[in-house]
Protein backbone atom coordinates (compact mmCIF):
# COMPACT_ATOMS: atom_id res chain seq x y z
CA UNK A 1 0.00 0.00 0.00
CA UNK A 2 1.27 3.71 -0.89
CA UNK A 3 2.84 5.46 2.02
CA UNK A 4 0.87 8.46 1.31
CA UNK A 5 -2.28 6.06 1.81
CA UNK A 6 -1.03 4.60 5.20
CA UNK A 7 -0.35 8.23 6.54
CA UNK A 8 -4.04 9.22 5.49
CA UNK A 9 -5.74 6.35 7.22
CA UNK A 10 -3.20 7.31 10.34
CA UNK A 11 -4.30 10.79 10.23
CA UNK A 12 -8.02 10.20 9.96
CA UNK A 13 -7.56 8.34 12.88
CA UNK A 14 -5.58 10.14 15.33
CA UNK A 15 -7.68 13.26 14.49
CA UNK A 16 -11.35 11.14 15.09
CA UNK A 17 -9.65 10.11 18.32
CA UNK A 18 -8.66 13.60 19.45
CA UNK A 19 -12.40 14.49 18.65
CA UNK A 20 -11.23 17.35 16.40
CA UNK A 21 -13.42 15.91 13.40
CA UNK A 22 -16.05 13.19 12.90
CA UNK A 23 -15.21 9.87 11.53
CA UNK A 24 -17.75 10.91 8.55
CA UNK A 25 -16.92 14.77 8.83
CA UNK A 26 -15.31 15.51 5.43
CA UNK A 27 -12.34 14.70 3.17
CA UNK A 28 -8.25 14.21 4.13
CA UNK A 29 -6.15 15.13 1.04
CA UNK A 30 -2.32 15.00 0.14
CA UNK A 31 0.05 16.27 -2.55
CA UNK A 32 2.66 14.02 -4.17
CA UNK A 33 4.30 15.82 -6.65
CA UNK A 34 1.77 15.72 -9.73
CA UNK A 35 -0.87 13.45 -7.56
CA UNK A 36 -3.41 14.16 -5.06
CA UNK A 37 -5.17 11.57 -2.89
CA UNK A 38 -8.26 12.06 -1.48
CA UNK A 39 -10.03 9.83 0.74
CA UNK A 40 -13.51 8.61 -0.90
CA UNK A 41 -16.51 10.40 0.07
CA UNK A 42 -18.78 8.50 2.88
CA UNK A 43 -15.70 6.56 4.20
CA UNK A 44 -15.05 6.76 8.05
CA UNK A 45 -11.87 8.55 8.70
CA UNK A 46 -8.76 6.45 9.61
CA UNK A 47 -11.04 2.87 9.17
Amino acid sequence: MNEFIKQLQFTGKVLHELKLVSSHGGNLSVRDGDYLYITKTGRMAGF
